[in-house]
């Protein structure tokens, strides 16, 4: 069999799963936005503890879908009584494999959303953070080619 290059992997899934139509400047502002009255929905003090995470993917048919995602295994229900529109669904996503390996994020928020994209065939136009990305979460940006906005900026 043929040995994949890691760089092979990364342009493919920038091929498959990130869609080529970026949003405009308007609508990154009212994602921005959005993500932000999500994660305000919790209390003050989880609001310190968890991140809340917003994925805007293109489906097969290239129309824009919203995924909510928290870094908790779900949407804290404060939150999801805040999801609005029908277009808002939550993408549920793993836990914590080694609560004792500082690298083990699989439980981010953003995470989530790529794996949530990837295994339900979207392209991903953007992800939202409530905070800004862990340095592990922003390597997605530069190896797989995912943009996560940081909401600082």
């Amino acid at each position: 069999p043929k040995v994949v290059s890691p760089d092979e992997i990364d342009d493919t899934f920038r091929r498959n799963y990130v869609s080529k139509h970026p949003l405009s400047e308007k609508q990154r502002e009212a994602y921005k936005k959005r993500v932000q009255d999500l994660h305000k929905a919790q209390d003050v003090d989880a609001q310190g503890r968890r991140t809340t995470g917003l994925l805007v993917a293109r489906d097969s048919k290239g129309n824009l879908v919203e995924y909510v995602s928290s870094s908790n295994r779900r949407v804290p229900p404060d939150v999801r009584n805040e999801m609005k529109t029908p277009k808002e669904q939550e993408a549920r996503g793993s836990r914590r494999v080694d609560p004792d390996d500082p690298n083990d994020h699989a439980h981010h928020a953003e995470t989530k959303l790529v794996e949530w994209a990837a295994s339900n065939n979207l392209k991903i136009v953007e992800i939202f953070p409530s905070r800004t990305a862990c340095p592990l979460c922003r390597q997605m940006r530069s190896r797989l080619g995912v943009p996560i906005t940081d909401p600082t900026k």
